[in-house]
């Protein structure tokens, strides 16, 4: 496949991965991916090791979930329905230990969804990229393209921030 494409149908294989004999016996499993390219017309190339990375288990509220629509109604109903008896530092640390449940939930289901949504914006932007090769591509067709790569610029910004956040931590570790 091409790895460099401009919008007058050229296209060239530019974009190289070196390695050498060392790495490939070291990284037994390690593969070298070409990405998807909505933005640019360069394909990202990815090197995985192969080797699974442990992740911390440790529950921290991502900034990111903040722009979610509905996060904030669906915090304050939980709030107020869940009734709970016993001292003002009894009632909170409960109302606070269940609200890390609801929030891990939310968590998942969050990232779910949002790989779904870029899944999908990426495969329409492939589907365009592929009809481009074949030709040229209408108004309407180009207006869709820019539309799903803002889908997956909007989805990688909230993706950053968990990332950014998620960094602090760790390198203080």
């Amino acid at each position: 496949e091409f790895t460099w494409r401009n919008g007058n149908g050229l296209a060239s294989r530019l974009d190289r991965f070196f390695g050498n004999v060392d790495i490939l016996v070291r990284f037994q499993l390690s593969i070298v991916n070409g990405l998807s390219r909505p933005f640019f017309d360069h394909t990202p190339l990815v090197w995985d090791s192969g080797e699974e990375t442990l992740a911390g288990t440790y529950f921290k509220l991502k900034r990111s979930w903040l722009t979610e629509p509905g996060f904030y109604q669906m915090i304050c109903s939980w709030w107020r329905a869940n009734k709970v008896q016993g001292s003002a530092t009894v009632r909170l640390s409960t109302k606070l230990a269940g609200l890390r449940a609801i929030l891990k939930e939310y968590g998942s289901a969050v990232t779910l969804v949002r790989e779904q949504r870029r899944r999908e914006a990426l495969s329409r932007i492939q589907e365009l990229d592929s009809k481009e090769a074949a030709g040229t591509l209408s108004e309407d067709e180009q207006a869709d393209r820019k539309m799903w790569q803002g889908v997956v610029l909007d989805e990688d910004l909230k993706q950053e921030t968990d990332w950014r956040e998620r960094s602090r931590p760790l390198w203080l570790k």
